[in-house]
């Protein structure tokens, strides 16, 4: 698995030679996500055929990733920070919440644990579930946001509706983590805002 995942991140690095770097359009009837039984539909993107091209190969084969083998193909290129093949992979149908296989974590998650907030910020844009709860500790994603520092992201998650007070199965809430982590500016931000 963790040489298909090299093989793929290679690939994905834009292999235009093929001819066919030109750009399609690429809209999905599928569904990027749901809350409170709502369905929301993905928007257009221009997406380069290669890449689309394999991130269809990858979704139709169940492809997974990671030394473990646990990992979506959105999971793992969101960790890895490629924004084209995770705009790719929702543009064919990638669905924008699959948590990794034993269910602990989602493309979100793994993105804003890695410092990857641009594709934090492309995942949100795709509706994901911004207070999904996963993993024996209740962690969700503003949670996560705090405890790693990452100030955009949090932003991001409050604007659109984040509960500050949130806490995990423990009692902690983001603005402890973010203070016992010595953010203090993700912390700036939850006084402010709650």
């Amino acid at each position: 698995a963790a040489v298909a995942a090299d093989e793929a991140a290679d690939e994905s690095k834009g292999d235009g030679a093929e001819g066919e770097s030109a750009a399609q359009n690429a809209v999905s009837d599928k569904p990027t996500g749901t809350r409170a039984g709502k369905t929301k539909k993905a928007a257009a993107v221009q997406v380069d055929r290669s890449l689309r091209r394999k991130a269809k190969k990858m979704l139709v084969s169940k492809q997974t990733f990671s030394p473990q083998g646990d990992c979506s193909p959105l999971g793992w290129f969101a960790g890895m920070g490629d924004q084209d093949m995770c705009t790719a992979l929702l543009a064919c149908g990638a669905e924008v919440d699959e948590p990794t296989t034993e269910g602990r974590h989602t493309p979100l998650e793994l993105a804003i644990g890695a410092g990857e907030e641009h594709i934090a910020a492309l995942l949100i844009k795709h509706g994901c579930d911004i207070h999904r709860v996963v993993g024996d500790h209740g962690f969700f994603p503003l949670f996560i946001a705090c405890q790693n520092g990452r100030t955009e992201v949090a932003a991001l998650l409050v604007e659109k509706g984040a509960n500050i007070d949130q806490a995990t199965n423990k009692g902690a809430t983001p603005l402890l983590m973010a203070c016992q982590e010595g953010h203090l500016n993700v912390a700036a931000l939850l006084v402010d805002k709650g």
